[in-house]
C-alpha cells in the first residue's frame, strides 16, 4: 500500500468519526431541548392550575356572600380569609349585592304567585265550568228527546204531519249556478223525488251556495262525497233562531 493510499483512507475514517459524532450531539441536543421545553410546559399547567383554583374559591366566595352564608372553609388560613374577606366586603360592594339580591327574591316570588294563580283558576275554575256547561246541554238534549212524541195515527187528507226532511248547505259551487241547474241534477241523480231548493248567493259573493230540503232517507246518499261533483262542499244546514233577521252565509 503506498502512502498516498494510506492518507486518503486516514482522511476516510477521520470523516466518518466526525460524522458520528455530529449525529450524536444533535440527538443529545433535542432530546435536552425536548426535556426543558416539556418541564416549562408543565410548568406553566401547574401555574394555570392554580390560577383556575384561585379562581374557583373566588367564586365560591362571592357565592357565599351574595347568599349571606360567608364562613371560612376548615382548609383555608384564617388570616388569608378575613383579609379577602376585607377586601370583599366593602360598604358600597355589600349594598349592592344587598339590593340586587332583595330585587331578586321579589321578582321570584311575584312570579311564582301568578304561575299558582293561573294553575289554580284552570284548575278550580275553567274546567268544573267546561264539564258543567257539557253536562247542562246534555241534560237539556235528553229532556227534549224524552219530551218528544212522535205521532203514529192514521193521517187525515185535511190534517197530517209534514214530512220529515234534512236540510243541507251546499257551497263553493261555481257562479252563476241557478237552481233550476241544481234541480236537475239532482232529478237525474234521484229520480221521483222532491227537493226543496233555495239559492243564497249574493252578487259580492265569489262561489254560488243554496239550501237544499230533501227526503229523510236520502240522508246517507247527499252526504256521500261520490255523489257530488268535485270541489262542492256540503254539510247540514243551520237555522237561525231570531228568524225576523235576514239568513245570509258566508262562503269565502
Amino acid at each position: 500500500m503506498t502512502k498516498n493510499t494510506r492518507s486518503k483512507n486516514s482522511q476516510i475514517n477521520d470523516s466518518c468519526l466526525v460524522t458520528s459524532l455530529s449525529v450524536e450531539n444533535f440527538r443529545e441536543i433535542i432530546e435536552e431541548t425536548v426535556k426543558t421545553r416539556t418541564n416549562e410546559l408543565l410548568e406553566n399547567i401547574q401555574c394555570l392550575l392554580k390560577e383556575v383554583s384561585d379562581l374557583k374559591e373566588q367564586v365560591r366566595l362571592l357565592t357565599d356572600v351574595n347568599d349571606g352564608t360567608l364562613k371560612p372553609r376548615k382548609d383555608r388560613d384564617e388570616e388569608s380569609f378575613e383579609h379577602l374577606q376585607d377586601d370583599l366586603l366593602n360598604d358600597s360592594f355589600k349594598s349592592a349585592i344587598e339590593d340586587k339580591s332583595e330585587a331578586n327574591n321579589q321578582n321570584t316570588i311575584i312570579v311564582s304567585n301568578q304561575k299558582i294563580d293561573k294553575k289554580k283558576r284552570r284548575l278550580e275554575v275553567k274546567i268544573p265550568e267546561r264539564k258543567k256547561n257539557t253536562q247542562q246541554r246534555q241534560s237539556i238534549v235528553k229532556k227534549k228527546q224524552k219530551n218528544a212524541i212522535i205521532g203514529n195515527g192514521d193521517a187525515d187528507l185535511n190534517f197530517a204531519g209534514a214530512a220529515r226532511r234534512i236540510w243541507l248547505h251546499l257551497g263553493r259551487v261555481r257562479a252563476n249556478t241557478k237552481v233550476e241547474d241544481v234541480d236537475k241534477f239532482l232529478k237525474n241523480k234521484c229520480p221521483n223525488k222532491e227537493f226543496i231548493i233555495e239559492s243564497l248567493s249574493h252578487d259580492t259573493q265569489r262561489n254560488g251556495s243554496f239550501k237544499i230540503g230533501a227526503d229523510m232517507d236520502l240522508k246517507d246518499i247527499l252526504y256521500s262525497a261520490n255523489f257530488w261533483p268535485v270541489g262542492m262542499s256540503i254539510s247540514r244546514f243551520n237555522f237561525f233562531r231570531n228568524k225576523h233577521q235576514p239568513q245570509t252565509i258566508s262562503n269565502n
